[in-house]
C-alpha cells in the first residue's frame, strides 16, 4: 500500500512533468526531448542501479535481504513514482533488472557496497535536481537524494 508521502510526491511529480509538456496543461505525457525528461531517465537509471546492487548482495542471504528491505523499497517506490507520468513506451514501467552473479563478500562488505551506491545515487540525484527546469521536479529529485543520504547513514550503522 502506498504511503501518504508516496501519494503526495506522485501528485507533485505528475504536476511537474505535466507542466513541461508541449501542449501544456491537460496533457499527461512528457516529450522525450525535454531536459526534465532526460533528467527523469537519469534518475530512473540511478534508482535501478541501486536496486540491482541490492538484489545482488541479497541473493541467497535472508539476513541481508531483511536488513536491506527498506532501502530497496525506497528505490522501488522511486522507480514507480518516476514512471507514472512518463510517455507510454518511453520508459518501461517495471524495470527488467537482472541481478547477475551473486555478490562475493561478507555482510560488512555487502552493506558497505550498498552504502557507497547510496552515496553515488544521491550525488547523481543532487546533480539532476540542479539541472531540472521545473522547480517541482527539482524538489522531487532533491527529496530522493535526501532519502538515499539517510539510507547511507543507516547502512553505515550496520558496519
Amino acid at each position: 500500500m502506498p504511503t501518504r508521502r508516496t501519494v503526495l510526491t506522485a501528485a507533485v511529480m505528475a504536476g511537474a512533468l505535466a507542466a513541461c509538456t508541449a501542449e501544456g496543461a491537460g496533457s499527461d505525457t512528457v516529450p522525450t526531448s525535454t531536459p526534465d525528461f532526460v533528467a527523469t531517465k537519469r534518475a530512473l537509471a540511478a534508482a535501478a542501479a541501486a536496486v540491482e546492487l541490492i538484489d545482488k548482495v541479497t541473493l541467497g542471504h535472508s539476513q541481508r535481504k531483511r536488513a536491506l528491505a527498506q532501502t530497496r523499497s525506497i528505490h522501488v517506490a522511486h522507480l514507480e513514482l518516476l514512471t507514472l507520468p512518463l510517455a507510454e513506451g518511453s520508459v518501461t514501467s517495471e524495470p527488467h533488472l537482472s541481478p547477475g552473479p551473486p555478490f562475493r563478500g561478507d555482510d560488512r562488505a555487502a552493506y558497505l557496497a550498498v552504502a557507497k551506491e547510496e552515496d553515488l545515487c544521491g550525488q547523481t540525484l543532487r546533480r539532476i535536481a540542479f539541472q531540472a527546469e521545473s522547480g517541482q521536479l527539482a524538489r522531487v529529485f532533491a527529496g530522493m537524494a535526501a532519502a538515499t543520504a539517510q539510507q547511507s547513514v543507516v547502512l553505515r550503522g550496520l558496519l
